[in-house]
């Protein structure tokens, strides 16, 4: 409108002014910058390395390795988890009884079973899943051989290395601890209910098929990991 007087601070005239303020940096503090992604577009979007100078940032092949390795157990972990915990909460939705060798709670009390048991899933999927890239990151530091030896690195030998590395992996990961979990849910079924309850072994059988299902996951897709380990290994443009 003619005449009309813009009343906004004068330090803040349109959305431009407000994205250029944004990505005024101190330099006094400057930011970790990550190399890929060093600068931002007119739209405030990151603009790749390889886009500004046509190169790539220098990636070892112990850097790529780290990373396809820590891929592909956390999509392989989360995958056997996300599927009992279905099949253990659809159990529980369609019968809650199941859990207890006693089905003398009251509905109330017993419908709310899912509720709990699953936030209690949900709560050490996410810290069972999280826990895995760290786990790998130490033992590739502490087992993986220097760069003099990546050449004896067969893909037989690379087999051998994975398998320990899944051993390692089975007896560090932490999962839905049964006992735990049935003394939670014993709790709160105290609070609504005063009948003698009994804790089932559901929970238990439950964590032993999971454990058994990844121990097979693990080896059945050890090979593929082989591969691309072996992939990273040869790629002459990875730095040793």
């Amino acid at each position: 409108m003619a005449g009309s007087v813009d009343k906004r601070p004068s330090s803040i005239r349109s959305i431009s002014d407000v994205r250029n303020r944004e990505l005024t940096w101190d330099v006094t503090r400057p930011p970790k910058v990550d190399p890929f992604r060093s600068h931002f577009n007119d739209a405030g979007y990151p603009i790749s390395q390889l886009l500004l100078t046509g190169t790539m940032p220098s990636l070892s092949k112990a850097d790529m390795i780290l990373q396809d390795m820590q891929t592909h157990y956390e999509n392989l972990v989360d995958q056997v988890l996300s599927t009992h915990s279905e099949d253990v909460l659809l159990a529980l939705i369609k019968k809650p009884q199941v859990l207890l060798e006693t089905p003398s709670v009251k509905d109330r009390c017993l419908y709310r079973v899912p509720h709990w048991l699953g936030k209690e899933i949900h709560e050490t999927h996410t810290r069972t899943v999280a826990s895995v890239a760290p786990i790998i990151e130490e033992y590739m530091a502490q087992k993986w051989p220097s760069s003099h030896y990546l050449a004896k690195m067969t893909p037989a030998v690379t087999r051998e290395w994975l398998i320990q590395l899944n051993q390692n992996l089975m007896a560090r990961l932490r999962l839905m601890d049964p006992d735990h979990a049935t003394k939670e849910l014993m709790r709160q079924l105290s609070k609504c209910s005063s009948s003698i309850i009994h804790p089932g072994s559901f929970l238990a059988d439950c964590v032993s098929k999971m454990k058994k299902d990844l121990v097979v996951q693990l080896h059945e897709h050890v090979g593929d990991l082989v591969q691309l380990v072996y992939d990273d290994l040869q790629d002459e443009y990875l730095d040793d």
